[in-house]
């Protein structure tokens, strides 16, 4: 069985068939260790054994959209609170301030004062990422683009009685070292690159 994430459905495809279920018809979906768990407006529930490897974007982005319950079990079990959006804000502008105090300096002695670096905090599918970018000039390198990220959550659980989405956090957003450690990681990568 695979899953396809197209833009307003889903699409299970079977050995022998195909099931096509709109985005808006779906109340819940659960990830569990035996897979993934949708279940329909109707009541009825498909299992797929499928995990989640292909574009995501879509589904995360319906989910949102049709306030779709969502629940990664195997998530929820390992993390030791959630998190709304709101409540990460503030920690992920310590992390992003961290994070800019490490790589500018450090970027400015290796490569040159005109050069900087631009942190972008974006949710891409089920993460909150922070995207480095080199500057030159203030100007982001188009040649470049963002040249490496780190992830800060990602979400477990999106409560639809509440419409909003609660996530767990990686240790690099409450750990200052680990933050380092991950910045001076890029920070080599880019300039093995440059």
């Amino acid at each position: 069985m695979g899953i396809i994430y197209e833009d307003n459905e889903l699409i299970i495809k079977g050995l022998f068939s195909k099931k096509k279920i709109a985005y808006k018809d779906i109340k819940s979906i659960e990830i569990k260790k035996e897979g993934i768990v949708f279940t329909t407006r109707e009541g009825d529930e498909i299992t797929s054994k499928d995990r989640f490897f292909d574009d995501k974007d879509n589904l995360f982005g319906a989910i949102r959209k049709f306030n779709i319950a969502y629940r990664n079990q195997n998530e929820l079990e390992v993390v030791s609170e959630t998190y709304t959006r709101e409540e990460l804000d503030d920690k992920f502008q310590k992390a992003k301030d961290l994070a800019y105090a490490v790589s500018s300096q450090d970027v400015k002695k290796k490569l040159g004062e005109k050069y900087d670096i631009e942190l972008d905090i974006k949710e891409v599918e089920e993460y909150v990422t922070m995207y480095l970018s080199l500057t030159e000039d203030g100007e982001v390198l188009k040649t470049m683009g963002a040249f490496d990220d780190i992830t800060l959550a990602y979400l477990v659980e999106w409560d639809s009685s509440l419409n909003c989405a609660k996530y767990g956090i990686t240790v690099e957003l409450t750990d200052e070292e680990k933050m380092r450690e991950a910045v001076q990681y890029s920070l080599q990568y880019l300039y093995e690159e440059f």
